[in-house]
């Protein structure tokens, strides 16, 4: 078994369906592509111009909203295996939401 067969994106699509070689295949070179972040740090920024699409590989996040009085207010929580921004990527418009890196003591590593 090659690593990609391990990793937390095969690992959930797997309990619903049968992956081919060829599909392993481009899981694999996805996940070539990877991005490291430090934990407490924006990975995202709220209403950023810049749009790009993650699978999330290992680490935690947090999706949260800047509220007008300062505050945050979280929306969701990732885990591996889950994506990232592909809502604003395939809508063409920003979620509004600002990703953070919340685990310790590794390093979020994104597939991009």
């Amino acid at each position: 078994m090659t690593s990609v067969e391990h990793s937390p994106l095969t690992r959930k699509l797997s309990a619903f369906v049968a992956l081919s070689d060829v599909e392993l295949a481009v899981l694999e070179r996805l996940h070539q592509r990877r991005r490291s972040f430090l934990a407490g740090r924006d990975m995202v920024h709220q209403g950023q111009a810049a749009q790009a699409a993650y699978i999330l590989s290992a680490g935690w996040v947090c999706s949260y909203k800047l509220q007008a009085d300062g505050t945050r207010q979280i929306v969701d929580f990732q885990v591996p295996g889950d994506f990232l921004g592909l809502r604003s990527v395939l809508l063409r418009t920003s979620d509004h939401l600002s990703l953070i890196h919340i685990s310790e003591p590794t390093r979020p590593r994104l597939i991009s």
